[in-house]
C-alpha cells in the first residue's frame, strides 16, 4: 500500500532538512529511522514510500 499524497509529501520535507543542515529532530544523518523522526510518521510508513526511498 502505497502512502498518501501528504505522507509523501512530509516525507520529502524531512528529507530536504538534513540534506540542507536543517534539521529539527535527528543528528541529520541520512538514515530511514531519522526520515522517519523527521516526517514525525512511523518506520513502516518510511518503508512504503518507495519512491522517496529511491529518491
Amino acid at each position: 500500500m502505497p502512502v498518501s499524497a501528504a505522507t509523501e509529501a512530509k516525507l520529502r520535507q524531512a528529507m530536504a532538512r538534513p540534506l540542507a543542515g536543517e534539521s529539527l529532530h535527528t543528528d541529520g544523518a541520512l538514515t530511514k529511522e531519522n526520515l522517519a523522526r523527521e516526517a514525525k510518521v512511523s518506520h513502516a510508513t518510511v518503508h512504503r514510500a518507495e519512491e522517496v526511498l529511491a529518491e
